[in-house]
């Protein structure tokens, strides 16, 4: 499964952002293919989006000496499945643990995860999970199926039309509202809180009990998407739509995905310091400094990240 030749189709592909530091493998055989194709591939960073932007211009100067792929392995198996001759591109994940294809016939048929490694298909397998779960409760209706592949766990998922941009969110998120459970807890005793302190080492639940013995205030019990980014969300018709499930909490607080929107972007996109962040988000909606800090270490164990870490130490003061 870790050949990338496994996912190809029988078409001509461009790489970016190069052959060397390969991020997505697009399929650009006509201009239409290639105006979908290149869908997958969806920079938020300046730099990116001039890149895919001078490449898409000049694919008709280079098409003619591109050289076709071979149908892979997995693809065929897909096409047994699907009845139908598929055009895939191929998106490799920033962690590395899954890759992600688009797949294509007379337009965008919709996408599939395929795990990589052990930790992919864990994330995978929670996202089949978290669509299960939200289409029970009506609040998402995306058709997706259930694959396996070499007893894989693989995830298709529809194609969802919209585009993807930083919007802020001065408005009322109403996806987020729909999440909510009806259920409130104190922090002591809400079923995430008491998820992190489990999850973390000896220095870090001290910080934890710190914060949460001296709050009195309850939160709301949510769905938590897990990973509430910009690039997680299409937008049409001023309408959101919201994908990409592999960090599906299924007893979640209230705020955390909400944060996570601005900090991802803050963070990753405006070289923003954590300080920085809880500051604009507390002036802008009165983020509760004790949900933030939650939520910051939410994020360290999850990615261990230097700055988080940083951070968490200067609360601890150790």
């Amino acid at each position: 499964m870790k050949d990338i030749n496994s996912f190809f189709s029988i078409n001509k592909y461009i790489v970016l952002p190069s052959p060397k530091k390969p991020k997505v493998f697009l399929v650009v055989d006509n201009d239409l293919i290639a105006d979908n194709s290149f869908r997958l591939y969806n920079p938020f960073s300046k730099k990116a989006k001039f890149l895919k932007s001078s490449v898409f211009k000049i694919l008709p100067f280079i098409r003619p000496f591109l050289k076709r792929k071979k149908r892979g392995d997995f693809i065929e198996f897909l096409e047994n499945e699907f009845k139908k001759p598929l055009i895939s591109s191929v998106y490799i994940a920033t962690d590395n643990n899954k890759v992600v294809l688009q797949l294509q016939n007379k337009g965008i048929l919709g996408y599939v995860k395929v795990p990589l490694n052990n930790e992919g298909e864990k994330n995978i397998i929670n996202e089949i999970k978290a669509y299960e779960i939200l289409r029970e409760k009506e609040i998402l209706n995306y058709k997706f199926f259930h694959l396996k592949y070499n007893q894989k766990n693989c995830l298709f998922i529809e194609n969802i039309e919209g585009h993807s941009e930083f919007i802020p969110i001065d408005l009322d998120f109403e996806f987020l509202k729909r999440l909510k459970r009806n259920k409130k807890y104190v922090l002591n005793k809400h079923p995430r809180i008491r998820g992190l302190l489990e999850n973390s080492e000896e220095w870090l639940k001290e910080v934890i009990l710190k914060i949460i013995n001296n709050s009195k205030n309850e939160y709301e019990l949510v769905y938590e998407h897990g990973d509430f980014a910009p690039w997680n969300i299409k937008f049409k018709n001023n309408r959101f739509y919201i994908f990409d499930f592999e960090y599906f909490i299924e007893d979640g607080i209230e705020f955390f995905d909400f944060i996570k929107y601005y900090y991802q972007y803050l963070k990753l996109l405006e070289n923003k310091q954590i300080d920085e962040i809880y500051k604009f988000l507390n002036k802008k909606f009165k983020i509760p400094k004790e949900i933030f800090e939650l939520f910051v270490i939410k994020e360290y164990l999850q990615e261990r990240g230097e700055m988080e870490l940083k951070y968490l130490r200067g609360l601890s003061g150790k």
